[in-house]
């Protein structure tokens, strides 16, 4: 056998024109969430309901100004049982919260209370307040103060929603409707908080997000400050950092710290991050990739470079197939990786292959590696046949993972092409062919990726 070069191998070739290239078919989809509520009530599945809370959702007049205080909720429901969870999670709580209720009545409007929250169950760390109830019930029918209840059909259709009470503002300075979210789903609402950071002032400007967890969870935590200057932020930190701590429940004095990040490429996790889709756009920014158990967390943001406005968030990060992670990660927010390898596999129309059940396993050349032996017009060029196969030439059959690999011992493997791949571990260094793994193991659903600083050949008898 013998390798050729990829311009050896598709020279003169050309894409063909193809009108039909140019159709789309747009389908709109409109289902009413209420009516899939109660199809998975019928199957016993498990609903959920969140949002936002803030002083602007409030109902008052004149408007709340001024208050600070963030944060958000997820209510789970089990339709079987009818009974729910509930986390709260509130940061830049200045005043005591000194009572909480769940009400019934739609987004703007004001309505009875459904449930009373018990305010000393909350757990407060400074301005961060956290809250967690399991296992509580809501009625299905009723009266409060003469008015008809109807509560869990009002949360099923959204019109239900949470208060929080202050002595500053004891009719409500916090609210948040609980909106339907998804059916049978695992997705977390994302929380941020965004302030001044000014360790000089004896960490008095310290930045403070937090969440709280009723099971395991993989949280992406993430802080910017550079990156906001492309929204007008001028005032933004010059660097970031940031500590993760656990807060046992009953006894807030006993903080312990189990991670955190200051460059978010040197957390070893730089591919993983991209491939959610929320990498920081600076390398001097933080994130980091946790696997966190049922508790309440701080997010305590720092920098080494004086005072400025940052932004810290939570992510729920939930396990994809490999072609969701190569989309994630070339439509990121902020930085984008692998959007070559993406259009390449649209161009190909190989798409879907690496959406399918596998397992597969992917070697992921990034932009860099591609341009360094082709230009994107050329990539465009090529006939969808040849690169197919050169698409086809990174996928193996299977996963093959570095534990698999044996220190010296080159192990082949069958690519999807027909071809051959040659991958040896040497000295913790993998190789592909002529290729260097630079980002290994990251695991997806349908199999694995490993990162490659090369485009690899294709072998031909």
């Amino acid at each position: 056998m013998r390798s050729i070069t990829h311009k050896e191998r598709f020279a003169n070739r050309r894409r063909p024109v193809d009108d039909d290239n140019m159709k789309q078919s747009r389908i709109l989809l409109a289902t009413l969430f209420v009516m899939a509520c109660a199809t998975a009530i019928s199957q016993a599945a498990t609903l959920k309901f969140g949002g936002p809370i803030s002083a602007s959702q409030e109902v008052v007049d004149p408007p709340l100004e001024g208050i600070g205080s963030i944060g958000g909720a997820i209510l789970t429901l089990d339709s079987e049982t009818g009974l729910f969870d509930l986390t709260v999670n509130i940061s830049g709580v200045e005043v005591p919260i000194t009572a909480a209720h769940i009400h019934m009545g739609e987004a703007g409007e004001n309505g009875p209370v459904i449930l009373p929250l018990v305010v000393e169950d909350f757990a407060v760390l400074g301005e961060f307040v956290s809250y967690r109830l399991t296992g509580a019930s809501i009625p299905a029918e009723g009266e409060v103060d003469g008015a008809p209840l109807g509560s869990l059909q009002s949360l099923l259709s959204g019109f239900a929603y949470l208060n929080f009470h202050t002595e500053r503002n004891p009719s409500g300075e916090l609210r948040g409707q609980l909106l339907p979210m998804e059916v049978s789903s695992d997705a977390l609402v994302n929380f941020s908080t965004r302030g001044m950071v000014n360790p000089g002032n004896g960490k008095a400007g310290l930045l403070i997000g937090g969440l709280a967890l009723s099971e395991t969870k993989t949280i992406l935590f993430r802080m910017v400050a550079e990156s906001m200057t492309r929204f007008g932020v001028q005032a933004s930190l010059k660097d970031t950092s940031f500590e993760v701590f656990q807060l046992p429940f009953g006894d807030l004095q006993e903080a312990e710290l189990i991670g955190g990040n200051d460059d978010w490429k040197d957390s070893g996790q730089q591919f993983q991050i991209l491939g959610t889709g929320y990498a920081p756009a600076f390398d001097n920014e933080s994130a980091v990739i946790m696997t966190l158990g049922p508790g309440v967390y701080t997010m305590n943001a720092d920098s080494e470079q004086g005072a400025g406005i940052a932004l810290v968030e939570t992510y729920g990060i939930e396990k994809q197939s490999i072609e969701d992670f190569l989309n994630k990660a070339a439509g990121g927010e902020l930085a984008q990786e692998f959007t070559i390898l993406k259009a390449a596999l649209e161009l190909g129309e190989v798409k879907g292959i690496l959406q399918g059940p596998g397992p597969f396993t992917l070697f992921a050349p990034t932009d860099e590696a591609f341009l360094s032996v082709y230009t994107m017009e050329e990539i465009e060029a090529l006939a969808p046949e040849d690169l197919a196969t050169l698409l086809l030439a990174h996928i193996a059959g299977g996963s093959v993972l570095s534990t698999d690999l044996t220190d010296g011992v080159t192990t082949t493997v069958d690519s999807l092409d027909g071809g051959q791949l040659d991958v040896l571990l040497s000295g913790g260094t993998i190789t592909v062919d002529d290729a260097t793994v630079i980002g290994g193991d990251i695991m997806a659903l349908n199999g694995v990726i490993h990162v490659i600083d090369g485009v690899l050949e294709i072998q031909v008898p």
